[in-house]
């Protein structure tokens, strides 16, 4: 399994925001995306996920032309959570989770056991489930990002993309999630975007540094988290 983007450029209007990115990335990687405030980190998940198109260059899953794809398909394999969800207030937690799963779920009719049980499970896998009936807007904001977390994890993509999952947790939280992510991207593509880089240093695969040019720098944390680059970045 790999997802591959090629010569990808992406402007908004005159607005440049990527340059030229190469990066391929396959199961079993854990990495993180860093860059300062606006440089284009969401901009990459967003067309990564198909989200968004390219201006420039291609964007392929296991040789597929990700714009070939149905959206359906594309949520399927690949799982998006981004930072700016708004909590839909009719909902309860299992509910909200359920609706993360749609991908999967049948047409035309009611939720299947299976569906279920994936719902239970990831509420159960981010510490949530004494709140399954409980109303979302009733959750602090770290509680809800775990929340977000959730639905994202019950449909089980093979892929997962995440914009500061951890940014609302306390401590012992953001070691949970960090531990639970590592686990999971034994056996899927993990791409994380953070600024604690204690948490890069320590579980990354690899890293990826958005430059003040718009360019990506990609290798080993040993390697990549340098002054000079830094400096590039920040």
């Amino acid at each position: 399994m790999n997802l591959r983007a090629d010569n990808l450029c992406f402007r908004y209007g005159e607005h440049s925001v990527l340059e030229h990115i190469q990066l391929e990335m396959h199961e079993g990687e854990f990495l993180f995306l860093l860059g300062a405030n606006g440089a284009g980190k969401t901009t990459l998940l967003k067309l990564l996920a198909g989200l968004l198109s390219p201006t420039e260059g291609r964007i392929s899953l296991d040789g597929q032309d990700l714009c070939s794809m149905t959206a359906r398909a594309r949520a399927a394999r690949i799982g998006l959570m981004l930072q700016d969800a708004v909590p839909p207030f009719d909902y309860t937690a299992e509910e909200f989770v359920l609706f993360g799963r749609t991908a999967r779920l049948p047409r035309f009719s009611a939720p299947s056991a299976q569906d279920w049980k994936a719902v239970h499970d990831a509420l159960n896998a981010v510490g949530m489930e004494w709140g399954t009936k409980r109303q979302v807007d009733a959750f602090s904001g770290g509680e809800f990002q775990r929340l977000r977390l959730a639905a994202l994890l019950s449909l089980d993509s093979d892929i997962l993309l995440l914009d500061e999952p951890f940014s609302s947790q306390d401590p012992a939280q953001t070691k949970s999630i960090l531990q639970l992510l590592q686990e999971l991207s034994r056996r899927k593509i993990v791409l994380v975007t953070t600024h604690l880089l204690s948490a890069v240093e320590k579980y990354a695969t690899r890293v990826l540094l958005m430059t003040k040019e718009n360019t990506l720098l990609d290798g080993k944390p040993d390697a990549l988290l340098t002054e000079e680059n830094y400096q590039r970045v920040w």
